[in-house]
């Protein structure tokens, strides 16, 4: 069973990923990425992808390098998909922090990534971020 669940919010052009305590990014990150892939397939247009990964507390440094490299560095990646407008990380974990910060590096293609406290928080981002791209 995965330890995520997905949906697409009602009303905000956002998907919603969260993670359960058990996620395990070094086992689930590939089933993870799929089902995130196959969602934005789905899209007509671009979303915001919020990842929330506010309930993870035992991630290592390793598989944060393996996920970061995995999600963004190298062609054709997640963050590559033409319906992924930004994504946001939830977390209160200083070094998934700086790990999504590292993200807008150009080693890792500069990608449009930021970083929320709180699911809400996040869904503010997207509320106001949307009205600036209509």
């Amino acid at each position: 069973m995965a330890n995520f669940t997905m949906e697409r919010h009602q009303s905000l052009p956002a998907v919603i990923v969260s993670y359960t305590p058990e996620f395990s990014a070094h086992d689930e990150i590939v089933a993870n990425v799929e089902a995130i892939t196959q969602i934005l397939d789905q899209q007509t247009a671009p979303v915001f992808l919020i990842s929330d990964a506010s309930s993870v507390k035992n991630i290592s440094i390793q598989d944060l390098i393996e996920t970061i490299n995995f999600i963004a560095r190298g062609g054709n990646t997640l963050m590559d998909h033409p319906m992924l407008d930004l994504v946001i990380v939830v977390t209160t974990g200083e070094v998934v922090k700086m790990s999504v910060e590292g993200m807008k590096s150009p080693l890792f293609g500069s990608r449009r990534v930021r970083v929320a406290s709180t699911l809400e928080e996040a869904l503010a981002v997207v509320a106001e971020e949307s009205v600036h791209t209509d």
